[in-house]
């Protein structure tokens, strides 16, 4: 908890950082003084990620307090809204934070389905945008506008595999995964680790409702 609660403050910490860079150069008017600096939050208060929500939230709030609520002289203001952990509910709600609360970053949303076209959206408007943990390859390919403070979700899995091989001493390993963006990537990054030490991968289909039939016939598989 406290390792994610750690990457939820690093990952606004970073949005400010870039905020202020970008309000640096020149003399601002006044009128860009009063503005506040609109961070856009696409939270998950709903959806299969909801559980995270709070602690995303509380840390959020902790960054904005560590940095006294201001930035380049500019008050910070953090708007939330729920994107459901659903793709399209996600862009809605983005739409709202550029057109209505003028947001001048956005982060998130859970999970990586739902980040993809916030990533594509906010593209062509030169937005900022950060992932509450790690993203993939996929979404850091959508532009130089996308920020992956934590890496990729391959990248956190390698040294998985490593540890599992290195320091667990295991030599064989079967893959089971659900059948998401995020599980497929981060499984994908374990095995190439684990077998890049000289490890054995038995991968087994994705997406099953009961994994019980499959371990049985992958165990049955690796035994003889």
């Amino acid at each position: 908890m406290k390792k994610k609660r750690a990457f939820s403050v690093s990952g606004i910490v970073l949005v400010l950082t870039l905020v202020s860079l970008a309000l640096t150069p020149g003399v601002p008017s006044s009128q860009t003084k009063r503005k506040p600096v609109v961070i856009g939050n696409l939270g998950v208060f709903t959806g299969s990620s909801s559980d995270s929500n709070p602690w995303m939230l509380r840390a959020a709030e902790l960054a904005i307090h560590e940095f006294g609520g201001k930035v380049a002289g500019r008050e910070i203001k953090l708007v939330s809204e729920d994107s459901a952990s659903d793709p399209t509910v996600a862009v809605d709600k983005a739409k709202k934070l550029l057109e209505v609360d003028k947001a001048d970053a956005v982060i998130g949303p859970l999970p990586a389905a739902a980040a993809a076209p916030v990533a594509a959206l906010l593209k062509p408007l030169g937005i900022p945008h950060i992932g509450i943990m790690e993203l993939m390859p996929q979404i850091l390919a959508t532009g130089d506008h996308v920020f992956a403070h934590t890496g990729t979700h391959r990248g956190t899995g390698f040294f998985v595999g490593t540890y599992a091989y290195d320091v667990l001493g295991y030599r064989t390993a079967t893959v089971i995964h659900d059948d998401i963006i995020f599980a497929e990537e981060f499984t994908q990054g374990a095995m190439d680790g684990f077998v890049s030490r000289g490890g054995q991968d038995y991968s087994a289909a994705a997406g099953a409702d009961e994994y019980g039939g499959l371990w049985s016939l992958h165990y049955r598989d690796e035994t003889g």
